[in-house]
């Protein structure tokens, strides 16, 4: 987390992002949301789900190019 806070402090006029695949209440953002306070940034991810995969291939498909998508036109 030091390593964040110095980034972050050296690129303080930067707009930050976390970007996952996983939904919002799984892997690294909800730790981060809980533990890095300090930093000013957004999530994008899917929406919050029980489980880690919609079981759908083509559900799965759409989701995924949305994350990619919100991620490189920001």
């Amino acid at each position: 987390m030091n390593q964040l806070l110095a980034l972050y402090e050296k690129y303080s006029a930067a707009t930050w992002f976390w970007v996952q695949e996983e939904p919002l209440n799984m892997g690294a953002a909800s730790f981060l949301q809980m533990n890095m306070k300090g930093i000013n940034y957004g999530i994008i991810s899917r929406s919050p789900s029980a489980a880690t995969a919609t079981g759908y291939a083509k559900v799965h498909k759409v989701e995924q190019e949305e994350i990619i998508d919100t991620a490189f036109s920001i």
